[in-house]
């Protein structure tokens, strides 16, 4: 069986694969794409890939476990030999990667994404989350800012906030972010 480490980077990874004997019998630098992985890796015999953990590594490893290879996911802060490297490069790192995967897998301190599902869910709460917090930064920034200027306005309720812009209760020129933004026409 071969071993393949790569080097994962926005947009273009690092391939090194190892023979049998443990000698390199191929390098590549290849585009980090979909059609890049599949083309590259799809009419392969099955191989064990050693991948480091990124953002990038939860898709990759779905793709290359879909063409048929064994794909370890290893935890590069947990793997001393590629944290504290002091020879770092693309070439080296996935070199690095696929000795390590052909000696023992377990040196890798190999980790598991969740599944696509899972991970598609909590990207949703990610954004939600976000959201969430700049209303709220918008709010305490406008109810701030009219504070400063005398105006108190009462509870915590968005709605309340919009009334009293709306109402008359506030001056037209603090109803205004700068010229082009009137806090009126935000809807909360």
């Amino acid at each position: 069986m071969e071993h393949c480490g790569i080097d994962l980077h926005l947009k273009s990874s690092e391939v090194c694969v190892l023979d049998e004997a443990g000698s390199v019998s191929e390098r590549s630098r290849i585009p980090t794409s979909e059609a890049s992985f599949r083309r590259w890796f799809g009419g392969r015999e099955r191989m064990r890939i050693c991948i480091e953990a990124s953002g990038l590594s939860p898709w990759v490893a779905r793709i290359l476990t879909a063409l048929g290879h064994e794909v370890i996911v290893a935890n590069a802060q947990r793997v001393r030999l590629i944290a504290e490297s002091t020879l770092k490069n693309d070439r080296v790192d996935a070199e690095t990667l696929a000795r390590l995967v052909r000696m023992d897998p377990a040196l890798v301190c190999p980790i598991r994404h969740r599944s696509e599902e899972t991970q598609r869910l909590r990207g949703m709460l990610r954004v939600r989350r976000t959201l969430v917090n700049s209303r709220t930064a918008c709010l305490n920034t406008a109810r701030g800012l009219l504070r400063s200027f005398g105006y108190r306005v009462p509870g915590q309720r968005p709605e309340r906030l919009a009334r009293a812009l709306t109402t008359g209760k506030v001056p037209e020129e603090l109803c205004v972010i700068g010229t082009r933004y009137p806090i009126r026409r935000v809807v909360w």
